[in-house]
């Protein structure tokens, strides 16, 4: 069974995420690697002592 990428989209944003992409290629297209660099908005772990 096929999901449109509408359908797609908006059972993802149902689930929680921000926004979904739709990228577009050109056949046989090569893409170089890329690394995306985030910042986390998430408070760092307090270190517990083993």
């Amino acid at each position: 069974m096929s999901m449109s990428f509408e359908s797609f989209r908006q059972t993802a944003l149902a689930q929680g995420y921000a926004e979904v992409l739709e990228r577009h290629w050109q056949p046989h297209q090569v893409v170089l690697e890329h690394k995306l660099k985030t910042l986390s908005t998430a408070s760092p772990q307090p270190h517990c002592p083993t």
